[in-house]
This record gives C-alpha cells, structure tokens and sequence, in this order.
C-alpha cells in the first residue's frame, strides 16, 4: 500500500509537467498575434503605440522555452521599469500577468469574478435538487411506469446535454 500511494505521488509530478506545458502552449497556438488583440483593446490602445515596446514588456521577445520558465517561476523575470530581475511564477503562487490587461494580474481576474461564480453554482445546484428530488421521489414511487421511464429519459437527456449548447439555448 505504501508503494502504491508513493508510486501515485511521483506520477503528479509528470502530470502536472504536462499539464501546465499544455496549458502555457495552448495561449501561444491561439490563432492570430497576441499582441496584436492587445493592442486592438481598448485599454492598450491609449497607453501603448509602440508595439516592440509592448512585446519587450510583456516578455514575449524571447524564446518560448524561457518564456515557459518565467511563467513557471524557475527562471528570472526582469522588471521592464527598474530592469531588476525576480522569481515569481506558478511555483511562488502567482498566475502572472493577464495578456489582456493593462496591469491585472490573474489571481485579481478571478477574485473578481469569484462572486458570480459562486452564486451560479449555487443556483445550479439549488434548481438541480429542486428538479431532480420531486422527479426521483416519484420515479422510486412509481417504478416501471410511463411517468418513471419519462423521468429516467428526461434525467439522461439532461445528463448527456453539453452545458455550453444549453447555456446558449438558456440565453436565448
């Protein structure tokens, strides 16, 4: 048993390897220049005209592999203004800088859509529960019957339906 829990201990280290390799190679492969969807923003567009400068200071001037190891955190990040160099990355607890940010870091993103989140999985929940207990309730009630076969196919469908094609359909 101890062998096996170290065994899957170790095999996070790869998995996370992958995984946040993936993850940093999947913002490089968007289609288009990034800068250039920064610069089409409004919030850049007034500060920077300069695009090299742009490229300089968000650090997309060199190669991807030290790219990939400033966002990690085992590799120097230089302050474009003070020209210091500092260890910040996933492996120090910060997400970086957003590419579609004048200034905001990730973490300040996502704290200040946490609110909304939370109450949208609140909500899910709540109404799931309210569905899914009156409908579960009679199914067990009523076995093998027209409305408990309703009940089951309308549970499947709801189970196989993508939430992003339902989300669409709600909005619309």
């Amino acid at each position: 048993m101890r062998a096996y829990i170290i065994r899957r201990l170790l095999l996070i280290i790869p998995t996370l390897l992958i995984l946040t390799i993936l993850v940093f190679l999947s913002v490089r492969f968007i289609p288009g220049d990034v800068v250039d969807a920064m610069l089409a923003g409004m919030d850049f567009q007034a500060v920077f005209l300069d695009r090299e400068a742009l490229i300089r200071m968000r650090g997309l001037d060199v190669p991807v592999y030290v790219q990939y190891g400033r966002w990690i955190g085992v590799l120097p990040t230089p302050d474009w203004v003070t020209g210091e160099s500092h260890f910040k990355g996933l492996l120090q607890g910060t997400l970086g800088k957003s590419l579609w940010g004048a200034a905001a870091s990730v973490e300040e993103k996502i704290i200040g859509r946490l609110p909304v989140t939370i109450e949208l999985g609140v909500m899910a929940i709540v109404i799931g529960l309210v569905i899914a207990l009156p409908v579960g309730i009679y199914s067990a009630i009523r076995q093998d019957t027209a409305a408990d076969y309703a009940g089951r196919s309308i549970a499947i469908i709801g189970l196989a339906t993508p939430n992003f094609w339902l989300a669409l359909m709600v909005m619309i």
